[in-house]
């Protein structure tokens, strides 16, 4: 009598597989929500441990679905479920209205870096193509700069520099940046790098450490391009000593300056030599 009634039930009922077809979400998934307390089964069968679902569970999963669409998480489900309140639904539709205004700021900001860092591929091809002295108009820039008294190794600078600038860095929703080098007023006598200080230019910034800040002038720099490698190379130093002889200049600032964000090679990375010519 037992087992016929207990047969009657489950005719009545839908295992989890049937459940899963017809709402197209895995048996996994649906067992996991009866494990969370959003939908009971109607029926458990004690010597199996198999749920079955009535029809109404169709409809109660289908308004679940809906609810992971718009982003609600499943206790937010759980209290509608409980609370059955307009207020709390309309709460909760507050807070997801926000969540998914931040996520499309987060997007866009995201889309921006992204068509800046291709713009970079392009502007790496073209001044890799380019040769030979350019005698250029540079604008003003601010930029967040860190000079050092003594001689350091490149390397050893950067991280100085990169812990002291680290929040200022981390406060800005760009990537949109590129870094340089204050050289040696006799760096082209010498014949060897000489980097007395780094700084970060920051595309439409406005510092939070003012202290930090220091204004490169603009106006006419004779730049050259070539791989950082190439810097250290006394050839194309002294060729370069030989134009600024040539031209009669006598430099009052020299920068090296990456071209471009080049993320493939830090060895290919392109820097401008920049030399100011003064009025």
């Amino acid at each position: 009598m037992y087992q016929d009634k207990k047969s009657e039930i489950k005719n009545e009922l839908y295992s989890i597989g049937e459940i899963a077809e017809v709402t197209g979400l895995s048996v996994s998934t649906i067992r996991f929500y009866s494990e969370k307390g959003l939908i009971v089964p109607s029926y458990i069968d004690e010597s199996t441990g198999y749920r079955y679902f009535s029809s109404r569970h169709v409809w109660k999963l289908e308004i679940i679905k809906l609810y992971k669409q718009l982003g609600f998480s499943l206790d937010a489900i759980l209290e509608l479920q409980e609370t059955k309140s307009l207020d709390v639904l309309e709460q909760i539709l507050d807070k997801s209205e926000y969540s998914i205004k931040k996520q499309l700021e987060k997007c866009q900001e995201t889309l921006e870096n992204l068509n800046w860092l291709r713009e970079q591929c392009d502007v790496f091809r073209r001044a890799k193509a380019e040769e030979g002295f350019v005698i250029r108009n540079i604008a003003e820039r601010n930029v967040l700069y860190m000079g050092v008294k003594s001689e350091l190794d490149l390397w050893d600078l950067v991280m100085l520099h990169q812990k002291k600038i680290r929040k200022e860095l981390q406060s800005q929703k760009t990537i949109q940046r590129c870094y340089g080098y204050i050289l040696k007023n006799t760096f082209l006598e010498e014949g060897e790098l000489k980097i007395v200080g780094e700084y970060v230019d920051l595309n439409s910034y406005s510092p939070s450490a003012r202290k930090e800040l220091r204004i490169l002038p603009g106006g006419k720099y004779l730049c050259l391009r070539k791989p950082y490698s190439d810097w250290n190379n006394k050839k194309v130093i002294q060729t370069v000593e030989d134009m600024v002889k040539t031209l009669k200049i006598k430099p009052d600032l020299m920068i090296l300056e990456e071209v471009s964000l080049y993320l493939l090679s830090w060895e290919d990375t392109l820097y401008e030599l920049q030399i100011r010519i003064p009025e």
